[in-house]
């Protein structure tokens, strides 16, 4: 009876060992494909840690990776993050690092780490070196989810990964829909109707371009057609999306506005009014809508960068060319402005300045918040700022036309992402990682600079 006792006691031990493992196994698939692959990306993962030391080292579904690098994962271990800014721009790195085509690195990203039913929608250069993709879920009647993404940025120079980021939230809603849902979209030919009937009362001219993509409705659109005061600005970042209404629509756009047209209703939901936009400074114009805060913000965070006298010029409605002119040269300047590769300041704001009328000086960091700005590096050699420099030189601009709720989101992550220890570069690569929408921010010139005085 004893003997036949240690035998089930024997038994019960390695059945539970055996449960033990295999649950441990199931546990740890994800998390060991998901090292093959830090790996695989030259990540810092050790190869000879055992399976249970990679386990151990996770720590709240974060992964860290030496030299401040990081990734990660979510409930099913699975990669949703990595972070290399800072390891991938030191010297050291640029010096060292062994160099892969960067279209290898772009292959395994798609491959290993995004999901099927994404298509890359956009890609730009962030600085010299560094290439954006951006990848968004289609949606069944076309078009792309903006607010369900994913945001690649790879060295070009040596097929390094910087950075990977899945934003926004997946809605099934969106993404596929039931063959027997009564709910149709209505027609892009009323849709085009009923937004160039808006426009026309506001005297904004007739639509030029359709899509179909996804918007999050803006009361503020509304208020600035109207030509009414500004009001508390919203901020929308990756942090406060799962509280917003996300929308499918038809966006509809002319070289000066974009309207939101509810797929399904046909209401009008929203838009965006384009910027062809310190001291810091901004114009009082229907394409602004928080001239006041844009400047303010900059000041604040000037000031934390060490500038002590911000000299603030807001909304400004006319002389905008001589306002700007009389506040440099400065060694720092921000401008919130109507603009494009040549020219700041176009619009109602009085005539503009080119960019041959700069006046010489030493300007250290340099963001001019308007539209194309940083399509070429026409502006930033203007202010004497140029990539490679080991002066303290930083210039900003946007390489795309943008809206201004959309730039005053990314201004707000800006300013609150900068630090004595961390590069302008940095601090506008993690700005751009904090906002939902794909973000074409430029950067020129000292990749190390601070952007402090």
């Amino acid at each position: 009876m004893k003997k036949f006792l240690l035998i089930l006691l024997a038994l019960a031990l390695v059945l539970t060992t055996t449960v033990f493992a295999k649950g441990y196994r199931d546990d740890t698939t994800n998390f060991q494909k998901s090292m093959e692959i830090l790996e695989e990306l030259g990540c810092d993962v050790e190869k000879d840690h055992q399976l249970f030391n990679l386990r151990s080292a996770k720590d709240d579904k974060r992964v860290n990776l030496g030299n401040e690098s990081f990734a990660l994962l979510d409930k099913d271990d699975r990669i949703i993050s990595i972070d290399r800014i800072k390891e991938t721009n030191e010297d050291s790195f640029r010096q060292s690092a062994p160099k892969k085509d960067f279209r290898f690195t772009k292959t395994l990203i798609e491959e290993k780490l995004i999901k099927e039913g994404y298509e890359l929608v956009h890609s730009g250069y962030f600085d010299d070196t560094t290439l954006i993709l951006r990848y968004e879920k289609m949606m069944p009647y076309g078009g792309h989810n903006q607010y369900d993404a994913y945001d690649v940025y790879i060295d070009t120079e040596n097929g390094a990964l910087v950075s990977f980021k899945k934003k926004g939230i997946e809605k099934e809603e969106i993404s596929l829909r039931s063959f027997s849902q009564t709910r149709n979209p209505i027609s892009k030919d009323k849709a085009i109707r009923l937004a160039n009937e808006f426009l026309r009362k506001y005297n904004k001219g007739e639509i030029q371009e359709v899509s179909v993509g996804t918007a999050i409705p803006n009361k503020d659109f509304f208020r600035l057609m109207d030509g009414k005061e500004e009001t508390e600005p919203v901020i929308i970042s990756e942090e406060n999306l799962e509280d917003q209404i996300i929308k499918e629509v038809y966006i509809l756009k002319n070289e000066k506005v974009e309207v939101y047209v509810d797929l399904y209703s046909g209401e009008i939901v929203g838009g965006e009014l384009y910027l062809y936009n310190a001291g810091a400074a901004s114009i009082n114009d229907d394409a602004i809508p928080y001239p006041r805060e844009s400047v303010t913000d900059a000041q604040s965070g000037l000031a934390r960068m060490g500038y002590d006298s911000v000299d603030m010029r807001i909304g400004l409605t006319t002389n905008f060319r001589r306002n700007i002119l009389g506040m440099l040269p400065k060694r720092a300047f921000y401008v919130n402005c109507h603009g494009n590769s040549t020219t700041i300041g176009i619009g109602r704001s009085g005539y503009g300045i080119d960019y041959t009328e700069i006046p010489s000086g030493t300007y250290q960091f340099v963001f001019l918040d308007a539209c194309n700005t940083g399509s070429k590096s026409t502006w930033a050699s203007a202010f004497g700022i140029r990539n490679g420099t080991s002066n303290k030189r930083a210039f900003l601009g946007w390489y795309e036309s943008i809206g201004g709720h959309f730039s005053y989101n990314y201004l707000w992550q800006f300013w609150n992402s900068t630090a004595s220890n961390k590069s302008v570069r940095q601090a506008a690569l993690d700005a751009a990682n904090k906002v939902p929408e794909y973000c074409p921010i430029r950067f020129f010139g000292n990749r190390s600079y601070n952007g402090f005085y």
